[in-house]
């Protein structure tokens, strides 16, 4: 016998005297458990991953005596001990250098003596495995040490770093592989059984994507087969909670708002004689949208197409069938985290075209009997709910959306019958949303995070009937419970009637949303976040925003009092009122817009069209799309400096075009209709000023693009600290990455 290494040079070395006896394969190594050990050379054990096998026949004896051990001293060492203090076989990954003090254990039962047993050890990625005759007897997770990150110069066999027994048994078939097998593997170094390790393939495995609070299911049975064709048991070892592994290898779970990104799960088949593998799964879930939720002191002013019920000097009495009984009102009307979800339907009106929902607010009352489970109300900044919109016919819910809400108002506490009524406003008008006419709606809120809880303000006597009150499941969860309640009517549903959409139409902005003279709203409690106050006609969700309070402001003057084409009624325009104005569809579906065919189109009133600056009307965010001149954005419909009218785009293939009208075409105080098209082949620029009576647009101009390779718009390129590739804006435009070509008008 002789300690060489029979596949390589890493021959080792033996001390002590010790001999050589018939082994459990051919000769083992005989210990005494006195002085006797083997070192390996140091190579063996600097690994990032490895895999240690080997059979041994323990002869008892004290406590903390090595199988091997890996290391550079009692700081930094991966061991196995047949025999813990007061504990039995344990595996230790050990490193306690350069400000880390990391320990990770595997424990199992006392070795077994006097019996050849085989101890193999993996060491991968971020967790560790010990098998014992094949079969794995613990696993742990949360690694990020490894013997390849401290020089292992002591590699012992039968030997410890720390003054501990020398092993006291025979050793039999030490390997050291430079990877980590896998159990099919180590299942057959033991080689004891005719019956064959299951078998994943691949070990890496790319589940379909998941979405943010939608079921998930798939099945791992068509990743893993056993080769005798035993049936196989699956366990999840480690990855997020919101994964279930059945036995029979089914996947389900929900996957919540902080999933969201790349999950990474370990899970195991094992077959009937407890042989086993592993594999990696890997899932990328996708977060659900998320919008705002602001608050107010005072209550909506619903117009003719919302639905809504709003009462006043409504008290707790009013709640809860006449009474103020605190435990059904925990279970009906209050919304907490790990609690009750709350509901409400209503019924829409009967306009033909359907309508957009644009927000749903509730009212919080005050407290005088607080409620079972809590003393107080407590809504933060940052506090999330989960927030459910559908169709209810009877007690059937179909969710058309669902979404995340993150509060973004003023802090609100209170305890008893402190505080005042306050009302939560949920803006989904960035979902675009379309709703049928004269149809019943759902939603549906449960808070997430932050326990954010409170009361919904309710009445027994409500004059509304089209729609019904009612609690969840109580447990914080959203799903196919209603619970329906008697009253609790004091709601806010802001719908928006749609018109006649010509077809095609990709986005939409009338500006009917507001009030003249008065500000576009913006209701973040800090500039710079997307708001989407200016509904997209189209129902495509392309909204827009603006960026701080008192940017843009509704006006009376318009060139005419309906909308062509659809008949609309037309009464507002807006107009910047900031030294900074401009909107933008940050975050909407128009930043991936590129079509080969396209019009765009707009009426204009420029207060004066021949400023020393350009002044572009509709941009798009960029800065590097044409290689011949990077510092411009991607797109710009603008007046020149001389009153011209241009069009400027960058296209899919690096091309720029443009088409420029004669100068002074654009005039002051007056309103004219704009428009360029592109079919690909031809991109041409329109004209029609409708102050002056004009009927009909006029061609201003074209330019031959079909020597492009791909004339569709370019989505663009690059990206800023206040801007980001592909973003349309109105009112604005980019250079060099600074938005300074602003339109005044």
């Amino acid at each position: 016998g002789n300690a060489g290494d029979s596949v390589g040079s890493n021959a080792g070395s033996i001390f002590g005297g010790a001999g050589y006896v018939a082994g459990k394969i051919g000769q083992a190594v005989d210990l005494d458990g006195t002085d006797d050990f083997v070192d390996l050379p140091d190579p063996v054990g600097r690994l990032r991953e490895l895999t240690v096998t080997t059979w041994v026949n323990w002869d008892g004896g004290g406590d903390w005596q090595r199988v091997f051990d890996f290391g550079t001293g009692v700081d930094q060492y991966l061991c196995l001990t047949p025999k813990a203090g007061g504990a039995g076989l344990r595996l230790v990954l050990k490193d306690a250098v350069n400000f880390r003090n990391q320990e990770y254990q595997i424990n199992a039962p006392t070795l077994a003596v006097g019996q050849w047993v085989h101890l193999s050890v993996v060491v991968r990625e971020n967790y560790m495995t010990l098998y014992v005759n094949g079969q794995v007897v613990g696993t742990t997770f949360g690694i990020n040490r490894s013997p390849a990150d401290f020089p292992a110069v002591n590699n012992y066999i039968g030997k410890s770093q720390f003054n501990d027994p020398y092993f006291n048994g025979r050793v039999d078939d030490f390997r050291v592989f430079g990877k980590a097998l896998n159990g099919q593997e180590v299942y057959a170094i033991w080689g004891q059984s005719a019956n064959q390790g299951p078998v994943f393939s691949p070990t890496l495995i790319n589940m379909p994507d998941a979405n943010g609070l939608e079921t998930y299911s798939g099945n791992l049975n068509t990743y893993a087969t056993d080769p005798d064709g035993n049936p196989l048991t699956f366990t999840k070892l480690n990855g997020p909670a919101w994964l279930t592994v059945a036995a029979n290898g089914t996947l389900s779970g929900v996957p919540g708002p902080g999933d969201n990104g790349t999950n990474t799960f370990i899970v195991r088949a094992t077959d009937p004689s407890g042989a086993s593998s592993d594999a990696t799964l890997v899932i990328q879930s996708y977060a659900p949208p998320a919008v705002p939720v602001t608050s107010s002191t005072t209550a909506p002013v619903p117009d003719s197409d919302d639905v809504a019920y709003i009462a006043t000097g409504i008290t707790e009495e009013n709640t809860i069938n006449g009474t103020s009984d605190a435990v059904t009102n925990d279970e009906s009307t209050v919304v907490s985290e790990s609690r009750t979800s709350k509901g409400q339907s209503f019924t829409t009106g009967p306009n033909p075209q359907g309508y957009l929902f644009r927000s749903f607010a509730f009212q919080h009352i005050n407290w005088p009997t607080p409620p079972t489970g809590g003393t107080s109300y407590d809504v933060q900044p940052g506090d999330r709910w989960e927030f459910h919109v559908g169709t209810i016919n009877g007690l059937t819910k179909t969710p058309l959306l669902k979404y995340i809400a993150t509060y973004d108002g003023a802090a609100f506490t209170g305890s008893g019958n402190s505080g005042t009524g306050r009302w939560l406003t949920f803006n989904v008008s960035g979902m675009g949303l379309q709703l049928a006419p004269s149809t019943t709606y759902y939603f549906e809120i449960a808070p997430l995070s932050g326990d954010p809880a409170f009361e919904l303000n309710s009445d027994r006597n409500s004059s509304y009937t089209g729609g019904t009150a009612y609690r969840g499941s109580v447990g914080g969860t959203i799903g196919t419970a209603v619970n329906v309640l008697g009253g609790d009517f004091i709601f806010h549903a802001n719908l928006k009637a749609k018109g006649v959409v010509p077809a095609s139409t990709v986005a939409w902005w009338t500006f009917e949303d507001g009030t003249a003279d008065a500000s576009v709203p913006y209701s973040r409690t800090a500039a710079g976040q997307y708001d989407g106050n200016i509904i997209d006609q189209s129902g495509n969700g392309n909204n827009l925003s603006v960026w701080s309070t008192s940017w843009y402001r509704f006006r009376a003057n318009v060139p005419g009092p309906t909308t062509p084409r659809t008949g609309m009624p037309n009464s507002l325009s807006v107009q910047n009122s900031n030294v900074y104005p401009g909107m933008s569809a940050i975050g909407t579906p128009l930043t991936g817009w590129s079509p080969a065919a396209w019009t765009v189109e707009a009426v204009v009133r420029p207060d004066d069209a021949t400023i020393a600056t350009y002044q572009t009307i509709i941009g798009r965010d960029s800065m590097g799309a044409f290689a011949g001149e990077p510092a411009l954005g991607a797109f710009y419909f603008s007046i020149a400096p001389t009153g011209a009218l241009r069009i400027v785009f960058t296209d899919a293939a690096g091309n720029r075009w443009a088409v420029d009208s004669a100068a002074n075409v654009m005039q002051d105080a007056k309103w004219q209709a704009i428009a360029a098209t592109s079919d690909g082949s031809t991109l041409s620029l329109y004209l029609k000023n409708i102050t002056n009576g004009d009927a009909n647009y006029t061609l201003l101009g074209t330019r031959n693009i079909s020597a492009s390779a791909n004339p569709a718009l370019s989505t663009g390129a690059g990206d800023g600290g206040d801007w980001d590739a592909g973003v349309f804006t109105v009112g604005r435009g980019i250079y060099n990455g600074v938005h300074g070509d602003r339109f005044a008008g």
